[in-house]
């Protein structure tokens, strides 16, 4: 199945969705802001990232 990263500064948010994308057979990382993002996202090499519209961390140059 795929990798999915849930980047989102509201835990409860990712937590919704880290349960959603287990259920259906994926493997969720998380993130709760840019930095750790970045950090992650090389690692981790997901296949779909589902992130907030507003980032704390990152600005629209990144």
């Amino acid at each position: 199945m795929a990798t999915i990263i849930i980047v989102d500064d509201h835990k409860d948010i990712v937590d919704t969705l880290v349960k959603i994308v287990v259920k259906m057979g994926h493997t969720a990382v998380t993130a709760g802001n840019g930095e750790e993002f970045l950090s992650k996202v090389s690692d981790a090499k997901p296949d779909l990232a589902l992130l907030d519209v507003m980032i704390p961390g990152l600005t629209t140059k990144q």
